[in-house]
């Protein structure tokens, strides 16, 4: 017995010497092996098996971490398969996989993928291994080839939510590395089959609402925003923000009117608690009453209501507007007879309204349509001792004059904004143009992400910002703005500057109306640029260079 054993071990060890030979193939090293479990198989009565298996296996680890030192990581993949055949339950061998896995070129690991593992199909955990290993290696697309394949081995005929789920996650991944929004559509399908699954799953259904808002599938959003009201979940901002632009675009005023509640309630130490008049909805007769409208939005809104307050005059016997600070000193110098005070040094509860409405409840409760919803421009004014203190410091120079924002709130967890904001870089395009001097108005800009505009500079004047009052002043120096910011666009376009509007493909849909048009419906002035849906700014950035030249030769500056 004790030969036996010994010759045994000995044959184990001229495999594993033979495996170190120069030029020698794992295939024919898997194949003396094969062979000598049978010859443990033909001497099972003379050791007990399960010791014999425990010697063979150590030296086939051997073997494997040889190959894993060498680098030669494929050979040291095709052991591990070997084993994971043999002790598929194995944790060690299942480590050491992984550990080759990660170490393997992209080139041997799709080898692997598409030759070896294709050919075995009960290898379904070793495809989803390679998957996770393509996830995090930023491969989204092999990893989801390699996600079906583990579930094709698994013989699923009917996936689960939770396979769907991570199924969308790949296709939202792909989208992200090729802009092409056909993987978001996917994965908007992925989503439905999970809530066809699991109904009421609050986290799945939250993301359908949201790539539905983007992918502008209107029917699937209103579906899903429906089922998510009716089942008494709360909603967050970006919800709130998502549910109140789809009742403007669909001119919903019930449904707005919702919104506006769910609004104040997450705003609720600011309105809900401070406010003990009705809300004006268009219908009270305010002939002898005061009617009080509260800041609830962005800076911007307020420019595009401030054109809006003329209309609502007619039928108020008196109007004050309740604001944020930042804006109070530019409006208090653009006088419509009305009264204003600023948020920080007034206590709501001390003016004296008969109504309130919030400023963007007023183009509903105007009944405004596409036919009426024009507030032309021009109704803001600069200060014009600010406007000359600019001018005579940085517009003195025979240039054409170009204001630039990009970005509006920066906060990069705010993904609503972040459907709004452009990165600086891309509007390196328009540094094409010849003479003309670009100023940068997005406020908290940092001079490294201006540094794409190295041919004609620009001038970072955003820094000496303290109000919108220089905000203003600024841009009446200008001869045109071009923004991606809705805030900076809205006063350009108050203001009656030429502006050109930089539209992502993915912008709230209701927040302006229609953007079909020349104009961007509530100014004139305001041209819109809008993406295709793959979100090249490359296309549009070439579409303002063109408006801009056009400008300039009617201008005579080129």
């Amino acid at each position: 017995m004790c030969k036996i054993f010994n010759i045994i071990k000995f044959k184990i060890k001229k495999i594993f010497y033979l495996s170190l030979m120069p030029k020698n193939d794992v295939d024919l090293v898997i194949s003396y092996i094969e062979n000598y479990r049978k010859e443990l198989e033909k001497n099972k009565q003379y050791l007990e098996l399960k010791y014999i298996n425990e010697i063979f296996y150590e030296y086939v680890k051997k073997l494997i971490s040889k190959y894993s030192i060498n680098k030669d990581f494929i050979s040291a993949i095709k052991l591990c398969k070997y084993i994971y055949k043999n002790y598929p339950d194995d944790t060690d061998n299942i480590k050491m996989y992984i550990n080759c896995f990660e170490n393997t070129s992209p080139k041997d690991l799709y080898i692997i993928n598409n030759q070896e593992l294709r050919e075995t199909r009960n290898d379904a955990e070793i495809c989803r291994i390679i998957s996770e290993i393509y996830l995090k290696r930023g491969n989204y697309k092999k990893a989801l080839i390699s996600y079906c394949f583990f579930l094709k081995m698994l013989n699923k005929n009917k996936l689960n939510f939770i396979d769907l789920y991570f199924i969308q996650i790949y296709y939202l991944e792909m989208y992200n590395q090729t802009n092409n929004v056909d993987y978001k559509r996917k994965a908007l399908v992925c989503l439905k089959k999970a809530l066809e699954i699991e109904p009421k799953n609050k986290t799945i259904m939250q993301k359908a609402i949201v790539i539905a808002s983007e992918i502008k599938d209107y029917k699937s959003l209103r579906k899903y925003f429906n089922k998510y009201i009716n089942l008494g979940y709360d909603m967050n901002l970006l919800l709130i923000s998502l549910y109140g632009d789809l009742c403007m675009f669909e001119k919903d005023i019930e449904g707005w009117k919702k919104y506006c509640r769910l609004y104040q309630k997450h705003k609720s130490s600011i309105y809900s608690d401070n406010l003990n008049k009705p809300e004006w909805t268009g219908k009270e007769n305010l002939s002898k009453s005061t009617l009080l409208i509260i800041n609830e939005e962005g800076y911007g809104d307020n420019f595009l209501i401030w054109g809006y307050i003329p209309r609502l005059k007619k039928n108020c016997e008196k109007i004050i507007y309740y604001m944020e600070d930042t804006l109070y000193e530019l409006f208090k110098n653009n006088d419509l007879d009305i009264d204003i005070y600023p948020l920080s040094s007034t206590n709501i509860k001390n003016l004296k309204y008969d109504y309130y409405i919030p400023c963007m409840s007023v183009p509903i409760a105007l009944n405004v349509t596409l036919e009426n919803i024009s507030v032309n421009g021009g109704y803001i004014k600069a200060d014009e001792r600010l406007v000359k203190k600019y001018r005579e410091k940085y517009f003195d120079n025979g240039k054409f004059k170009i204001g630039i924002a990009f970005r509006g709130r920066n906060i990069s967890s705010d993904i609503y904004s972040l459907r709004k904001n452009i990165p600086a870089e891309k509007f390196s395009s328009l540094d094409s143009l010849n003479n003309v001097q670009f100023y940068c108005l997005t406020k908290d800009a940092a001079d490294e992400e201006l540094k794409c505009f190295k041919r004609n500079g620009i001038i970072n004047l955003a820094k000496e910002f303290s109000s919108f009052a220089d905000t203003a002043a600024a841009i009446e120096n200008m001869d045109i703005v071009v923004s991606g910011d809705n805030c900076i666009l809205n006063l350009a376009g108050a203001m009656g500057k030429k502006t050109l509007g930089m539209f992502s493909y993915y912008y709230p849909p209701g927040r302006w109306y229609d953007l079909s048009r020349e104009d961007c419906g509530y100014y004139k002035s305001v041209k819109p640029i809008i993406n295709d849906e793959n979100d090249n700014w490359e296309i549009s950035m070439q579409k303002a260079v063109k408006e801009i030249q056009s400008i300039m030769a009617d201008d005579k500056m080129i």
